[in-house]
């Protein structure tokens, strides 16, 4: 079993956001493009829990579930992006 823990930023070259908004009592879907260059440092905090076995002759499998927690918002709303998914790889000799 093998923990991570670390953090990621982000770049964004352009946004496109959606927007349901209810005008004079209307519901109006928008969207708006945003061209701006933006970074964001440090956006996420990252954690990790993995577990590697041996499945072929010399390389190892890999599965880590892991989890992403917004430190600060991005984008033009500042929304906080919330990420989990499922890291899946193979293990080479000499790439560790």
């Amino acid at each position: 079993m093998v923990c991570y823990r670390g953090g990621s930023s982000a770049v964004l070259l352009n946004e496109n956001n959606e927007y349901a908004a209810l005008i004079f009592g209307t519901p109006q879907n928008m969207n708006a493009t945003y061209q701006q260059n933006r970074s964001y440092f440090i956006s996420t905090v990252n954690f990790s829990i993995g577990h590697e076995f041996k499945a072929f002759k010399k390389s190892n499998f890999r599965i880590e579930p892991y989890i992403q927690i917004p430190v600060k918002g991005i984008g033009v709303g500042s929304m906080p992006v919330f990420t989990t998914g499922v890291h899946v790889g193979i293990t080479l000799p000499g790439f560790k």
